[in-house]
Formats: C-alpha cells, structure tokens, sequence
C-alpha cells in the first residue's frame, strides 16, 4: 500500500457476542507508526448507537 491509502474490512458475527478482539500483524521496510481505527455501530427499534476507537500497540510474544 501507499502513502495515506486506507484498506476497509466488515466483520459479520452472527453469535450476537458482546465485543470484538482483533490483532493486525503487519510489516513495512520503512520505519513507521500506522493507525488503526474501528467504528462500531448498531441499532435495536428506533434507537441506534455508534462507536470509534483506535488501536494500540503491542509487544510481540515470542513463539
């Protein structure tokens, strides 16, 4: 990917759990901090609700 370009991904659950954990490997040959987003919405009748968080970063275990 490029400078500043953005990839999108929708996750369906159809278990109705009640959160969501994801871990995002990546890898650049460059030096750099990327930023990861989620938005998180939903609705029950007439009432809707919505969500932003960001990502944070962690060490590597060792395998």
């Amino acid at each position: 990917m490029n400078d500043w370009t953005k990839k999108g991904f929708s996750i369906r659950n159809g278990s109705q759990s009640s959160g969501a954990n994801f871990i995002i490997d990546w890898y650049s040959s460059k030096p750099l901090r990327p930023l990861f987003q989620a938005v998180m919405v939903g609705g029950l009748g007439a009432q809707a609700f919505s969500f932003t968080t960001e990502g944070i970063e962690m060490e590597r275990m060792s395998e």
